[in-house]
């Protein structure tokens, strides 16, 4: 009898002890398995780290290069044309041209800057002596992938190439009013619009009758014409090779 129980009692210690030791291996195995989990999120937080620093490095050097080619070249230029310019002369341009200003608005209601008659005032007198710089050919490398598009086209039949490129020319259209000029007054406030106004021209062109919109298509479902014209009209002979055979 304390045999048998000697027995039962190591059967369930040994039945513990495997289970202990299957929990531990257990518990090793999903331990590994977020160490690896760990180290795979580490190195894709390397790679992704990495990819930022080339992105950057990416953008630094076109910003260097679009400032030595184009900021660079625009600075020195308008630098050359401002050095080569009298402050003082442009300042004594400038009061001059508000005094005139000044006269010609006490001896007018109005100026318009599409009106001009130079004799009695020239509002463009002063822009005529703006700053301008003669740039040429820049090459922009924030706009590569736009000029390369513009040569691809150049070469493509049909495309938009300018005249004497292979690009061919696009087919002359009818001109028609820009959208911007579409709203009412718009028009009117141009140089056509007060010559318009001057010359008392008021034909708003020529009026559409009713008979343009009078419908020429039979609505009749029921009552269509079936007769040898209608199906003439619909479908008309062809060509004939040798018309007096038939």
């Amino acid at each position: 009898m304390e045999q048998l129980q000697e027995q039962s009692e190591r059967a369930v210690r040994d039945r513990l002890e495997n289970l202990r030791v299957k929990k531990e291996a257990q518990f090793q195995k999903m331990y590994h398995e977020v160490l690896d989990t760990k180290a795979y999120t580490k190195q894709v937080d390397e790679m992704l780290d990495f990819h930022d620093q080339m992105e950057l490095r990416k953008k630094q050097q076109r910003y260097q290069e679009w400032r030595d080619k184009v900021f660079g070249t625009i600075q020195s230029k308008v630098a050359q044309q401002l050095a080569s310019r009298d402050p003082e002369g442009y300042r004594r341009l400038l009061r001059a041209e508000y005094e005139k200003y000044l006269q010609a608005t006490n001896e007018k209601d109005t100026i318009f800057l599409d009106i001009v008659i130079e004799s009695a005032y020239n509002p463009f007198t002063v822009n005529e002596g703006a700053l301008r710089v003669n740039l040429g050919e820049i090459d922009d490398p924030t706009q590569s992938v736009i000029a390369k598009h513009k040569r691809e086209q150049t070469m493509i039949p049909g495309g938009d190439g300018p005249v004497g490129q292979a690009g061919s020319v696009r087919a002359p259209s009818r001109g028609s009013l820009e959208v911007g000029m579409w709203a009412s007054g718009k028009i009117e406030s141009t140089p056509h619009g007060y010559f318009s106004k001057l010359m008392g021209n008021s034909d708003d062109g020529p009026r559409l009758g009713a008979s343009n919109y009078e419908s020429k298509v039979h609505m009749d479902h029921f009552g269509f014409p079936k007769d040898r014209a209608a199906v003439d009209a619909e479908f008309p002979k062809g060509k004939r090779t040798y018309p007096e055979k038939h």
